[in-house]
């Protein structure tokens, strides 16, 4: 990709995604349902699983980015995924996540998906869906990589991830859709480009 086009494709997101997309509550500058203090419940797994998992929604919430109550359920087998290594739900008003893999891209993931289902209005959703190609937000008709609500949570979890990231294409896109998606770039640390002389 050239940087002519990454310069489009950032112009284009910013263009599409303004901040006033995310619903926020003025008073506290976070959306409606979430909170900077959120309650999580975590049911299973180990004491250092549970503590990995922590640390993820603490890199949600100190840098702004709001979290409904949560309870996530750790498995040790992956029937309580649906087949899948991690998933969100809301039942009854409650937010779940599942996750039958320990890995902390995976918990970011399902995180990320839990900020975008109560933090992105449906004109955001539609904006960002537009502007990364996406024919879909989350139909089953669509393979599962190509959903919108996919290219999303990776873009959230890709930018929180505590490992430095490589600077490259795709660390520029996924920068651009966490901006997009959030209003500001991505907190993740990045490893020192070498220059030759």
């Amino acid at each position: 990709m050239t940087s002519t086009t990454r310069f489009a494709l950032a112009v284009l997101m910013s263009v599409l995604l303004v901040p006033g997309a995310v619903r926020t509550n003025p008073a506290t500058g976070v959306g409606s349902g979430v909170s900077l203090e959120p309650t999580i419940t975590i049911v299973g797994g180990s004491p250092t699983t549970r503590s990995a998992v922590l640390e993820t929604t603490d890199r949600f919430v100190s840098n702004d980015l709001g979290l409904p109550d949560l309870v996530i359920r750790l498995h040790d087998d992956p029937t309580g995924c649906e087949a899948h290594r991690g998933l969100f739900r809301v039942v009854d008003d409650i937010a779940f996540i599942d996750l039958c893999f320990e890995c902390e891209f995976l918990a970011l993931h399902e995180l990320g998906h839990a900020w975008a289902h109560f933090n992105l209005d449906d004109t955001a959703r539609q904006e960002f869906q537009q502007a990364v190609g996406a024919s879909s937000w989350n139909s089953p008709d669509v393979p599962h990589n190509f959903r919108a609500t996919e290219i999303a949570a990776d873009a959230i979890a890709y930018g929180l991830l505590s490992t430095p990231a490589t600077p490259g294409v795709v660390w520029e896109r996924q920068c651009d859709r966490f901006e997009a998606l959030t209003g500001r770039p991505p907190p993740r640390p990045t490893d020192p480009v070498e220059t030759t002389r």
